[in-house]
């Protein structure tokens, strides 16, 4: 009994009571209701100082009735109880404070915030990411890495980009949707070029960073299937690189069933091969063509249209000499110059044949003017003429014909061509000219010996009468 008087004493004297209810421990000036003060505050002293709240397991807790609100006690055992009840919230040990209801940590766990790098979420409001000089990178190593729905995937895990399909099987895919009529791909600009003072800028480019190959360095590939990676049907291939110079042509390729090669060729230097890749001119034609399939076949089908094709070598013509209706299949339009010493031929044959049913030649008077009868030449010419047998050089093979060096001293206007530039050729055809004055003069001179004869006769049978 005397020791628990001693002890209400001695804690009656440590503490200090004001008049206005504030109740100091340890302090004789309490500044709030209860206000306690350390007996060691500073120094090193072992001695333990603080506030000791209540201890109870979950089952004393749980058990608990009419709990004011604010109490506060500390849960030292779980495995008591259960988490039911006003006890709901504890499952684990630590302060708890009674909030009406239920007993609630006095310091709960920071609540796990949700973002993009642990859970899923919802856009409520636009939203502007301000770089500046900041970079923004996404590290990833996966399939499909980072999209946008179907419209946009990377695989970084083989560094691929898809445009409508999630699983690229190119560098870059683009795939538009089943029964789409919008355009897949357009490379469109805004450039009025030099009108305007600005570069001239490339819509679509295709560039080869190896060097070492000259052809087939960069393609447009046409692939008949439906899966890209099967082999091509038809391309445009970039070919005879230059790359000191920025020279380049095409190769365009289709596929059958005896290859795929390159069908029509153009060089760098403007010529087109067809047919061959090493075309000589400025067009080549090159193929094993049978009787019913011609190397080259050209058809006009409008039947009252101007030829088919027209040649006009060494000057500037556009065939208005030719009239609709006429339906020529080729015509050779040669300037004939303003001399007689050059080559005027429309045609040129070395040592084949030329061949046909039947030929004419242009001789419409409302071609001509300044027309002249031919009569310094005939029979006095036809006479001096001097056909020729002969072995053609540089093949070998016989012929017959004039020699236009001759001829050119006797008849000029049947030779053409200049030896000191080339070779001279004969017009053969114009020949009959000069012999159809020579009949003429032959027929003259034998109605000249008919009426001769019948003079004679007529003498001669005058005298026999007598």
């Amino acid at each position: 009994m005397k020791k628990l008087i001693l002890s209400i004493g001695i804690a009656f004297l440590a503490f200090s009571t004001h008049t206005n209810a504030q109740v100091g421990i340890g302090t004789s000036n309490p500044a709030s209701t209860l206000d306690i003060s350390a007996k060691n505050s500073t120094g090193t002293s072992t001695n333990v100082d603080g506030l000791l709240i209540p201890r109870v397991d979950r089952q004393r807790a749980q058990s608990m009735a009419s709990v004011p609100t604010s109490t506060l006690i500390y849960i030292n055992n779980i495995a008591t109880g259960t988490q039911t009840g006003t006890a709901v919230n504890i499952d684990t040990i630590g302060y708890y404070y009674y909030n009406g209801s239920a007993w609630v940590k006095l310091n709960p766990p920071a609540p796990t915030i949700n973002n993009i790098y642990n859970a899923d979420g919802t856009l409520t409001a636009n939203r502007t990411v301000t770089q500046g000089n900041n970079t923004l990178a996404f590290k990833a190593s996966s399939v499909n890495a980072f999209s946008v729905n179907n419209a946009f995937s990377v695989d970084a895990a083989n560094n691929r980009v898809g445009i409508g399909t999630t699983t690229p099987q190119s560098v870059f895919f683009v795939q538009n949707t089943a029964g789409s009529v919008i355009n897949t791909i357009v490379a469109g600009l805004e450039n009025c070029g030099g009108p305007c003072g600005q570069g001239t800028s490339r819509n679509l480019v295709l560039y080869n960073a190896n060097t070492t190959n000259t052809d087939n360095f960069s393609s447009i590939d046409f692939v008949p299937s439906g899966n890209s990676n099967n082999p091509s049907g038809a391309s445009i291939t970039g070919t005879d690189r230059d790359l000191n110079n920025h020279y380049s042509g095409l190769n365009f390729y289709t596929r059958n069933s005896a290859d795929y090669a390159p069908r029509l060729t153009i060089k760098s230097s403007g010529k087109v091969g067809i047919g061959t890749t090493s075309p000589t001119g400025k067009l080549t034609v090159s193929g094993s063509g049978g009787n019913s399939t011609p190397i080259l076949s050209l058809v006009n089908t409008n039947v009252s249209g101007n030829p088919v094709l027209n040649i006009y070598p060494g000057y500037t013509s556009n065939g208005s000499i030719i009239t609709e209706g006429n339906q020529y299949a080729v015509v050779f339009d040669q300037d004939p110059g303003t001399s007689t010493s050059g080559s005027t031929q429309s045609l040129y044959d070395f040592h084949g044949q030329i061949r046909s049913v039947s030929s004419s030649n242009l001789s419409d008077r409302r071609l001509k003017e300044n027309i002249e009868d031919l009569n310094q030449y005939g029979l006095a010419q036809v006479l001096k003429i001097q056909p020729r047998k002969y072995i053609l050089k540089e093949y070998g093979t016989p012929d017959i014909g004039v020699i236009a060096q001759e001829l050119k001293t006797i008849v000029p206007e049947l030779v053409s061509g200049d030896e000191s530039k080339g070779l001279l050729s004969v017009d053969y055809s114009k020949i009959s000219l000069v012999v159809v004055n020579a009949i003429k003069e032959q027929q003259n001179q034998i109605k000249e010996l008919q009426n001769e004869i019948k003079l004679l006769k007529a003498t001669l049978y005058a005298n026999v009468k007598k």
